[in-house]
């Protein structure tokens, strides 16, 4: 029975690369008459681009594979080169990788002939044969690659330029990867500096130190990320005064960053910015309701997510009477509180690896869980009322998302009431080590007194 389930699996997967073909070799056949006679790619160039464009990355493979056959080819014509280009990126997009690296390698060949070793052509393949590098994790050619099409654009557009932006992220995965933080630095901040040049201290240069202040933070470096917030906020306040509403990105960006710092996350970090977010909705002239609420509901979410639950539920009460006070619809005020919302859950022991021997254990599946939501927001009186799997670590794995779940509370006349019967199905997602917990769509069915929430 096991072979015969693989055996149908592997004729589907056959089956499926001989649609594809067939759909490509079906298109390049309907397009290919006027071009063929003519014997000028051109159209067929066009065409690839156009599909590319509009993500019909099939359509765009038969039109370059059209073009690369046209008789009016020479072997290092710049019209190949950018042909080359167009079908690498279809290539990329169907997943076919090692077709896509031949190309992107051709295409290189032809430009350095062509143009030289130095020139900006150069660039777009050298990224890209760099990026695809670091699939396998060959993270020292992805070096080399990324390095080169650098030096590139700064022999041309000079040290400090924005065109290298993603050129300066991909070098920084490298070295991360590679536990060289420094050199991973040197990149984010040569990046940050390029957008200085350019923007000066104008509004334009937010966005790049909000860029830097998540890789600060992602590195550790938290009084780089204090810096790059400060400046942001600085330039903005200076530009468009205190209550701008371009001002809540980054005050919200500021909260979640430093939100499980284990030093600096202190509560008041959130309810500052965050509190200062909800002040900068109040004071606008015309505001939309949803905006608002979010905002002041967002106080208590955070001290929800630091297991705060007293705080939380302190947020939540005066979120919902002052929207009562002023008169917002109540029909909104319930799409935030009419039900439990998840808030918080630990992801520690949501992943299951299973031993790769035991065929069992590959087979997906689905788990319903029944629960009640306190008025605190915490989970109780768990139980299993479906499983397909049929394994004990995996469910296992899902009751301890459930019982570490941390909820918004549902509210009526505002006041957190308890809500029960609320159930939730986890889908089992097979993985190259195993099986995890993976997509949750709930609740497939609920009870006359179940209260209706997502994960």
């Amino acid at each position: 029975m096991a072979n015969s389930k693989y055996l149908s699996c592997g004729l589907a997967v056959a089956a499926s690369a001989m649609l594809m073909a067939a759909i490509v070799d079906t298109r390049a056949a309907s397009m290919g008459g006027h071009f063929r006679a003519s014997g000028d790619s051109k159209p067929a160039r066009i065409y690839c681009r156009n599909h590319v464009n509009d993500g019909d990355y099939s359509g765009a493979l038969a039109a370059a594979n059209l073009a690369l056959t046209s008789s009016g080819y020479q072997p290092h014509d710049l019209t190949r080169f950018s042909t080359l280009l167009c079908r690498a990126k279809a290539y990329k997009e169907l997943n076919n990788s090692a077709k896509a690296a031949l190309d992107y390698r051709e295409a290189l060949r032809i430009a350095e002939k062509q143009f030289g070793p130095f020139e900006p052509e150069l660039v777009e393949p050298l990224t890209e044969l760099g990026l695809m590098r670091l699939i396998p994790e060959d993270g020292e050619e992805a070096e080399l690659l990324l390095l080169r099409a650098k030096d590139i654009t700064h022999r041309n557009a000079g040290i400090f330029n924005v065109e290298q932006d993603s050129l300066l992220k991909e070098l920084t995965n490298v070295y991360m990867s590679q536990g060289r933080v420094a050199q991973a630095k040197r990149q984010q901040r040569l990046k940050l500096r390029a957008a200085e040049e350019t923007y000066g201290d104008s509004p334009q240069l937010v966005s790049a130190l909000h860029d830097y202040a998540k890789w600060a933070a992602k590195a550790g470096d938290f009084p780089q990320v204090r810096y790059a917030l400060d400046r942001a906020i600085d330039i903005q306040e200076k530009a468009f005064g205190p209550n701008h509403l371009g001002l809540v990105e980054t005050l919200r960006l500021r909260a979640r960053l430093y939100e499980f710092h284990p030093v600096l996350s202190t509560p008041r970090t959130g309810e500052r910015a965050l509190g200062r977010v909800a002040q900068i909705y109040a004071a606008q002239e015309s505001v939309d309701q949803i905006d608002l609420m979010n905002a002041r509901t967002d106080l208590g979410d955070w001290y929800l997510r630091d297991k705060r639950k007293i705080k939380a539920l302190g947020y939540y009460r005066a979120a919902v009477d002052k929207a009562r006070s002023e008169g917002i619809d109540e029909r909104l005020i319930n799409e935030f509180y009419g039900v439990p919302k998840l808030i918080r859950y630990d992801s520690g022991k949501t992943f299951f690896y299973g031993r790769r021997t035991d065929k069992s254990l590959l087979d997906g599946g689905k788990i319903v869980v029944e629960f009640h939501v306190s008025a605190r927001g915490s989970t109780q009186n768990w139980r299993v009322i479906e499983d397909t799997v049929k394994n004990p670590d995996v469910t296992a794995a899902v009751l301890f998302r459930v019982k570490t779940s941390f909820f918004r509370p549902r509210f009526i006349d505002g006041k957190p009431v308890a809500a029960s019967g609320v159930q939730y199905q986890f889908e089992i997602d097979q993985t190259g080590h195993g099986l995890r917990v993976g997509k949750v769509r709930g609740p497939k069915f609920v009870n006359r007194n179940a209260i209706e929430a997502g994960y």
